[in-house]
């Protein structure tokens, strides 16, 4: 499986038809710094440019953790906030909200921050048993800003707003993941449903799933956001905050 970008740890394999994007960065808990961002959105470019992909799966290669959340270090001077990380997070965000192909989402441990948002803003999330999800960052005076505007492209302002305000992890449960003990096996099933149906059909439906959910004015949202990282940011190099909640 070859790596989307130089130590980026974010890795693909095209096969039959079928995506798999992995995120193994161990040392880091699965955290998304400034590299591995712009990873993850050429991996997505790539299967987008693939006409022959009807669907991807995002998953972990790391044990117990699917990601961790963004992570404003940067990977050459740790302790500075990266100057490279605020448009790696919007190229990140506009790869994932644009794409013409469905991702299911495979979580097998811990999904947290910007990793909860990357989970349950997948088209399908087929979660363990012992999967749980959750926005932590107010709880360090961080605004989690993109993972606000992407939740709120799926779910509801509530169900968004008890993720934020109680910084409080909540395990997978119907409504908005498929729990199974076999969750590989529901992933393989779905691919092969995707496969069964033909790429043309599917990347049609979510193409237009895709054009629905842009109806809430999503450049608006990303300008939010994108005003809120920056925010962050400074807060972080002005040592006004920390990132002690990707458990680094």
């Amino acid at each position: 499986m070859p790596e989307a970008v130089p130590d980026s740890g974010i890795w693909l394999a095209i096969h039959d038809g079928s995506a798999e994007i992995s995120i193994d960065r161990r040392d880091a808990r699965n955290s998304l710094d400034s590299r591995a961002l712009v990873g993850l959105a050429t991996a997505l470019q790539l299967v987008e440019a693939d006409v022959g992909v009807h669907s991807a799966v995002l998953r972990s290669g790391v044990e117990g953790v699917f990601c961790s959340g963004g992570n404003y270090a940067d990977p050459d001077r740790p302790g500075r906030a990266s100057v490279e990380y605020a448009p790696s997070l919007a190229a990140c965000f506009e790869a994932w909200t644009s794409r013409s192909f469905p991702v299911i989402a495979l979580v097998d441990g811990t999904a947290r921050a910007f990793g909860t948002a990357l989970a349950l803003t997948s088209d399908l999330v087929v979660a363990s048993p012992r999967a749980s999800f959750g926005l932590p960052e107010l709880s360090r005076g961080v605004v989690p800003s993109y993972a606000i505007a992407l939740l709120r492209t799926r779910h509801s302002s509530q169900f968004v707003r008890e993720f934020v305000l109680t910084t409080e992890a909540i395990t997978a449960r119907s409504g908005f993941a498929t729990v199974s003990s076999e969750p590989e096996e529901v992933v393989r099933a779905q691919v092969a449903r995707f496969a069964a149906i033909g790429v043309e059909a599917v990347r049609g439906a979510q193409r237009l799933l895709t054009a629905i959910d842009a109806t809430l004015d999503l450049r608006a949202a990303q300008q939010l956001a994108a005003d809120g990282v920056a925010e962050q940011l400074r807060r972080y190099d002005e040592g006004r905050t920390d990132q002690t909640y990707l458990g680094l």
